[in-house]
Formats: C-alpha cells, structure tokens, sequence
C-alpha cells in the first residue's frame, strides 16, 4: 500500500513539474487575414503547422472579408506559442449533376453520367500555399498585431 502511494505521488508531482503554471500553456489568441493578389480570400482554411517534433496544430476558417481567428481547442482560443508552418487551403465544390427522378430511366442516366464526367476542380490557390513542404508562411506565436497572408498567383 505504501508503495503505491509513493507512486501516486511520484505521478503526480511529474504531472505538476511538466504541467506548469506559465502563460505558455494556454493558447493565445492569432487573428489575421489572407490575401491573394491584395483581394480578401474568403472560405479558405488556414493551418498552422507546430514546427519540430513537439505542438499543436492550430485552424481557422476565413470569413467574406479573408479574416481568420485561430483555434486549438475552443472557438477561437488561438495557437499555443511557438514557431509554425502555416499553410492556406481552399476547396471549391464541383457543380451540382442535373436532378434525376426515380421513376425516369434517362434522367437517372443523364444525373450519373453527369457526376461521371466531372472533372476535379481546382483550388483557386497556388499548390504551393497548401503544402506545409512549400509554403513560404512561418510564423511565431505570440505573434505581434495581426497576420497577413499575402498569397500571389504563380505565372504560368
């Protein structure tokens, strides 16, 4: 019995020497924007990346005017400090296939040859932003005043 609670206690002051009481453990808040070729960039996803082996990662969603806030956990509780990779997404639905009704063998036919035929639609972003191997965005957390994402289109 003694030595169990000898353990107990052996775990508990590791938790407490590890869990800390800094600052640093609690995410703090990261607002920015992103922008692509100056315009706000609206319903993309952006991703922050810990660097190193250690972290966590941090997402936000941009709204009509390209503005994010970050989130760990909670609803824009923020990113925890520390360096990261940021990366910036968006998806673009494809077009909806034409309505098929049951009952009408051509209309089946035509809605499912119509999904067949769809081809990928390709993010509106440059491939580079989306690759935490490519992206030119590193930021460090705290970060001072807001962050800009300011994604430029490749030449062709």
């Amino acid at each position: 019995m003694r030595l169990r609670t000898a353990h107990c206690a052996s775990v508990l002051i590791f938790m407490l020497a590890f869990s800390g009481c800094s600052s640093s453990n609690k995410p703090v808040e990261v607002e920015g924007i992103v922008l692509l070729d100056n315009e706000p960039v609206a319903e993309a996803t952006v991703l922050f990346i810990p660097e190193g082996n250690s972290g966590q990662p941090a997402h936000g969603w941009t709204d009509e005017n390209g503005k994010f806030q970050l989130t760990t956990f909670k609803e824009n509780d923020g990113a925890f400090p520390g360096s990261y990779k940021v990366t910036v997404t968006k998806s673009v639905a494809p077009p909806q296939p034409p309505d098929a009704d049951p009952g009408d063998a051509q209309s089946v036919v035509a809605h499912f040859k119509a999904i067949k035929q769809q081809k990928k639609v390709k993010s509106p972003l440059p491939a580079m932003y989306a690759n935490a191997q490519t992206t030119p965005f590193h930021y460090t957390v705290p970060v001072e005043g807001k962050v800009t994402l300011e994604l430029k289109k490749l030449p062709k």
